[in-house]
């Protein structure tokens, strides 16, 4: 003869609104028997359970994107290393091309200094040749 209305609500974790009333007389007299009470009980437990397992799904969830973050991080570190290593390579070469820079025109020094040299010695070889003759 009564009817059962239920009505719930579940905003978040943990956050569940459950309400279950048996109407046994018009107008809703609003009385609760002690099934309806059990049943209550029984929904906010199934509530409960449910709050729990989707929390338990988005934990697996969760757990799959920071395993996907790690490896995506640790590669990102390899890569990190790799680009330092070269770095130093590339900082070796060109403290090496910076030194056989300074070398080289050393070298181009030394031999305008040998020409300069060569040109005045040969200059006065000729001179001494030319009082000879």
């Amino acid at each position: 003869m009564g009817r059962v209305i239920s009505a719930s609500s579940m905003q978040g974790a943990r956050n569940a609104v459950s309400m279950t009333t048996t109407v046994n007389y018009p107008f809703g007299a609003g009385v609760l028997s002690l099934s309806t009470e059990r049943e209550v009980k029984l929904e906010g437990e199934l509530l409960e359970y449910y709050g729990l397992k989707e929390q338990k799904s988005d934990i697996v969830e969760l757990q799959r994107q920071l395993k996907i973050k790690t490896v995506e991080i640790n590669m990102l570190n390899i890569s990190i290393n790799s680009l330092q290593v070269e770095r130093k390579k590339l900082q070796e070469e060109i403290a090496e091309g910076a030194a056989a820079r300074k070398e080289l025109e050393m070298a181009r020094n030394r031999i305008k200094e040998l020409q300069r040299y060569q040109d005045s010695t040969f200059s006065v070889v000729l001179h001494i040749l030319k009082q000879y003759t």
